[in-house]
């Protein structure tokens, strides 16, 4: 199986109820208007209590910072599971139980959280930024580790980061490649 590390860097947000009217016309943008905005990334869950939305950081300068606003501190790479080299949103669906047997469960192990985003057609796992190296060491035995770079798909290991840089030959480390921040 092939693991895809989507070239999109998410924002998890809450929205309280309450406080819905205060994002109608950045959340309309988002959803009805792509075309007005640089967003590639978006998914937006209501419950009980509040609305979740997950989006890119384009995505994220729509919406106003407010007391109505949760932002989750960390930024999120989402990763995808893929089948036979196809994407899971094929008829060759991965489906949940593989992925939290095959994925989720050895991050778990190394204490390492994920957020799961299902849709209808595919499959999520979001993982911290910052984990970004632990994951792909990881996981790199049971798969094909590949990172989106401009729309197509490079190999990774393990031997290509160190605490969140990849690896930039004899220059030492690039965080322009991957985009990665360090946190502390």
């Amino acid at each position: 199986m092939d693991l895809h590390i989507l070239d999109h860097r998410l924002r998890v947000t809450s929205i309280s109820k309450n406080g819905l009217v205060n994002y109608t016309h950045p959340l309309i943008k988002l959803i009805f208007l792509r075309n007005r905005t640089r967003c590639k990334f978006f998914s937006l869950t209501e419950t009980p209590e509040n609305y979740t939305v997950v989006l890119d950081e384009e995505g994220f300068k729509e919406l106003p910072p407010s007391e109505h606003l949760q932002v989750e501190s960390s930024i999120w790479l989402p990763l995808n599971v893929a089948s036979n080299g196809n994407a899971s949103s094929s008829s060759q669906a991965v489906g949940v139980t593989k992925i939290a047997k095959s994925v989720i469960a050895p991050l778990a192990q190394q204490h390492v959280s994920v957020f799961m985003l299902s849709t209808y057609q595919t499959d999520f796992i979001l993982v911290r930024e910052k984990d970004l190296s632990v994951v792909v060491s990881t996981l790199e035995e049971e798969f094909n580790i590949f990172k989106e770079v401009e729309g197509e798909y490079v190999p990774v290991c393990c031997q290509d980061f160190t605490n969140g840089l990849q690896k930039n030959g004899k220059e030492g480390f690039s965080r322009n490649s991957l985009t990665f921040q360090p946190f502390i």
